[in-house]
């Protein structure tokens, strides 16, 4: 009788040290869980607060280049990189889907051309030596422009001065340079990525020329790129880089997917091999996981197109009038593939979403 009791009452001792564990166990987990969703809450307020700073930045430099350049003024796009000087009467135009390279300095009447070239040295020493990231190995503009440019040495050929009229009315001289980009820049820049395209293409199982058609569609392959939109919040929203990325939609669905938290910073997007890297998953997602039952290749990637431009639900939407993705990917394997295309260019909610469709189809078969 007493040996039994002794084997329950060590039974008991040996369960309740269980129970204890589980019960330590739950409390660790719970503290795990409060302290992950208290990072996250963190890394999303942190971010807020950057995109806060970062509108208030970018309307104060709105506010005093439209003050100096009126109707004139100019900021960076998709395919345009734009640079002020301390002053903001100095800049910098790369257009990159154009091919040119403007530098411009306003001035008051009777300014020589000397001097306002004098003004813009610092400014185009800048750009001619800005690297796209500090671990590539040549500047952006290396091997592109037609004429070599220094700050003390540019072709009187590309340079003028004329006179304009500033916003409160008065006569200035400006200073306008204009050097073209050779005939192949864009095979130049497309050359740059095509090594990292290529790697994260085939890791990611999406096809290279599909991706280098969506970065010129996007960009022009220009590494600066940062277009500029109104949230639907009210706030300034950007896009960067070469593929264009939104970091809190489907930037951050790729940063995520590599297993960070939170959202890619600017600095992080505007690094080519990143960029590219978050691009082409962003694309494998699309693929993979909201068209994943559309298997005819040519059908998928016309849907992945779109819905890179403008979220699998608009394209959704486009097919059957609301964004479930299931009743969708149905209409679409019940098309044939010139069929989707034409009702996607016919049915798209803008513009822009049909135009880029058009635009990487066409551009697919240069590569």
């Amino acid at each position: 009788m007493k040996k039994s009791l002794l084997v329950i009452l060590t039974v008991l001792l040996t369960t309740s040290g269980i129970f204890a564990q589980d019960k330590d166990y739950e409390e660790y987990l719970k503290r795990e869980q409060a302290d992950l969703a208290k990072f996250i809450a963190q890394e999303n307020s942190r971010w807020q607060d950057y995109v806060d700073l970062d509108s208030k930045e970018w309307q104060q430099l709105v506010d005093e280049v439209e003050k100096l350049w009126g109707v004139d003024a100019k900021f960076s796009n998709k395919k345009t990189w734009v640079r002020y000087g301390a002053t903001k009467k100095t800049r910098t135009v790369t257009d990159f889907e154009k091919g040119y390279l403007k530098i411009e300095a306003l001035g008051k009447e009777g300014e020589t051309k000397e001097e306002l070239l004098e003004k813009t040295s610092e400014l185009v020493k800048e750009v001619i030596e800005e690297k796209a990231d500090p671990t590539d190995s040549e500047p952006i503009l290396s091997n592109q422009l037609e004429a070599e440019v220094k700050p003390e040495k540019i072709p009187a050929k590309y340079v003028k001065v004329v006179k304009v009229t500033s916003p409160e009315g008065k006569v200035e001289n400006k200073l306008i340079i204009k050097i073209p980009f050779k005939s192949n820049h864009l095979k130049t820049r497309a050359e740059r990525v095509l090594p990292i395209v290529q790697e994260y293409s085939s890791k990611y199982k999406i096809n290279p020329k599909l991706v280098m058609a969506v970065i010129q569609t996007e960009s022009a392959f220009n590494p600066k790129a940062r277009s500029t939109f109104m949230q639907k919040n009210g706030r300034i929203g950007h896009a960067y880089g070469l593929m264009q990325l939104v970091p809190y939609s489907g930037g951050k669905e790729a940063y995520n997917s590599l297993g960070h938290n939170g959202t890619p910073t600017p600095n992080y997007l505007y690094n080519e091999k990143n960029n590219l890297e978050l691009g082409i998953i962003y694309l494998n997602l699309l693929s993979k996981k909201y068209f994943k039952e559309v298997t005819n290749k040519v059908k998928n990637e016309y849907l992945i197109i779109c819905a890179y431009n403008t979220g699998p639900g608009n394209v959704a939407r486009a097919l059957i009038g609301n964004t479930d993705l299931s009743d969708a990917t149905v209409k679409a394997n019940s098309m044939g593939t010139q069929e989707l295309y034409n009702h996607l260019v016919r049915k798209l909610p803008y513009q822009e979403t049909r135009d880029f469709l058009a635009r990487v189809v066409k551009r697919i078969l240069i590569y």
